[in-house]
């Protein structure tokens, strides 16, 4: 099988592996190129396995990780032969490699400080037969170029059930210097490897390739295939739930802004509430004053109708008095003419 007629997935890789696990669960597992244990190539820190062992050019501290069950590490450079190879660093990523200076900068373009080195590199088969490693069924190779490692594992490769590998460049060949993608799964067919999936890890010149021993190969595409569908039925899910909840924090808005206007309308009710209890007090007051002044009103024109009638009399009393008066000044004038 060719890398053309394998759709390219952007699934996850632990996804993946997880599906994997099923069908061929990690007895042993060799991660070459562990580096800081933070990418995607890790997947396994999650996955059942019995056995780890971790080779990297640098120094591991498997405590550091807190890694559950046995893990082993393993400092090494691992090539196609072993023996003495130039060996290629920067200052700016943490991707040193057997790659030439061109080959290293053309797929790190903005890496700086490049230098070369002599060192001691040994072939995988060789390192696991020092270490007493016994039929690692799983592999993962994590550094570029991946035919260096595959080329002086031959023995390694034969106990395998699972072989997953970075892959590079927009047609998914492995980085220059190295065999294309095609020539490695040639070599791996031979070994009763074959590719079942491809995906990419950041856009499509980076990727990683996944191989299977040819035992479950059907059952292990069509499950893959199928994660791939269901993978995307579930991103369309998380579009549709995303959609909803900001739907949902809308409407939260809203009935928050709804229950803030009526607590604003309830405490203004309350107010008003008071205010109307309030004007009825006062009008009561006003209604028993009113009532008060209209009973001090009949009392006063009680006695002003009393005080009427009594100047009435009083009125006709002093006009008969003016006429007793008058007819004692008539008498006494009368009185006065005679003498």
């Amino acid at each position: 099988m060719t890398a053309s007629v394998l759709s390219v997935s952007h699934v996850p890789v632990a996804e993946i592996a997880a599906v994997l696990a099923r069908l061929y669960p990690i007895e042993s597992l060799l991660h070459v190129g562990f580096g800081s244990g933070r990418g995607e190539l890790s997947f396994w820190k999650d996955l059942h396995r019995s056995k780890v062992v971790l080779i990297d050019a640098q120094e591991i501290d498997p405590n550091k990780h807190h890694f559950d069950g046995e893990v082993k590490a393993i400092t090494a450079v691992v090539s196609a032969s072993g023996g003495s190879r130039d060996w290629t660093t920067s200052q700016l990523t943490a991707e040193n490699s057997l790659l030439s200076v061109d080959a290293h900068r053309a797929r790190w373009p903005h890496a700086r400080g490049v230098t070369v080195e002599t060192i001691e590199t040994q072939t995988l088969d060789s390192i696991v037969r020092t270490e007493g490693i016994h039929n690692p069924n799983w592999l993962v190779i994590d550094l570029h170029p991946a035919s260096e490692v595959l080329e002086g594992a031959r023995a390694v490769l034969d106990s395998l059930d699972v072989l997953i590998l970075r892959t590079t460049s927009h047609q998914f060949s492995d980085w220059p210097q190295g065999a294309f993608l095609s020539e490695t799964t040639e070599l791996l067919d031979l070994r009763g490897l074959t590719l079942a999936h491809l995906y990419a890890v950041s856009d499509d010149r980076f990727g990683v390739a996944v191989y299977v021993r040819g035992t479950y190969k059907e059952q292990t595409t069509k499950l893959l295939s199928s994660r791939d569908g269901l993978a995307k039925d579930l991103e369309s899910v998380r579009q549709q739930l995303g959609s909803l909840n900001q739907q949902l924090e809308s409407l939260s808005g809203e009935k928050s802004d709804a229950l803030l206007a009526c607590d604003a309308l309830a405490q203004e009710k309350t107010a008003l509430s008071a205010q109307i209890l309030d004007l009825k007090r006062q009008i009561g007051a006003q209604v028993a004053r009113g009532k008060a002044l209209e009973s001090d009103n009949q009392q006063f024109q009680s006695t002003n109708q009393e005080l009427t009638a009594r100047q009435a009399l009083f009125n006709e009393g002093l006009a008969k008095a003016e006429g007793q008066i008058e007819l004692i000044k008539d008498l006494l004038l009368r009185d006065e003419a005679r003498l």
